[in-house]
């Protein structure tokens, strides 16, 4: 990433998407990231979109984590995506998530970015070649610092020791 007078430039990459519309979802991702709801003030945005369809149509599909309570259930902004996605019946091709780092669970690792889950990654793997493929993108960035990472599935399971 390099920038000049407060200006980000994103790295050229190979997401199947142009590179206004990625930014859009980049900004749909940090928007709601505001919406999420978190009795500890732990909030993240997620913005999802669909491989095109036979006419080069693409759907996006947004969330924002819950958790109101400790003893409450937690809802991930990614599982929201993910349902929609589902419920619409396309394959996801990527992924944009902002939210401030912190340990995974699982694996205990902390990134300068935000990661899914333990359980978004589970679910992932269930829904893996109905909603999520091997090539599906999951771009996490840092909310308040210039920094972003860029994986596929495969190696955002192999960061965390897992298989894919």
């Amino acid at each position: 990433m390099s920038g000049t007078n407060n200006v980000v430039e994103f790295p050229k990459s190979n997401l199947p998407l142009p590179e206004v519309v990625f930014m859009g979802m980049v900004a749909g991702a940090f928007d709601a990231q505001e919406e999420g709801k978190s009795y500890r003030g732990f909030k993240v945005g997620v913005m999802g979109w669909s491989l095109p369809d036979k006419s080069g149509k693409i759907k996006s599909f947004r969330g924002a984590n819950t958790k109101l309570a400790p003893d409450k259930p937690k809802d991930c902004g990614e599982m929201k995506v993910m349902r929609a996605a589902l419920k619409a019946s396309v394959r996801l091709a990527g992924l944009v998530v902002v939210g401030m780092p912190q340990h995974d669970h699982r694996s205990g690792l902390i990134y300068p970015t935000l990661h899914p889950c333990e359980e978004c990654r589970v679910v992932m793997r269930r829904l893996r070649g109905v909603v999520i493929t091997d090539d599906t993108h999951v771009i996490t960035i840092h909310p308040t610092r210039l920094i972003f990472l860029q994986l596929t599935i495969p190696k955002l399971m192999a960061a965390h020791g897992e298989s894919w």
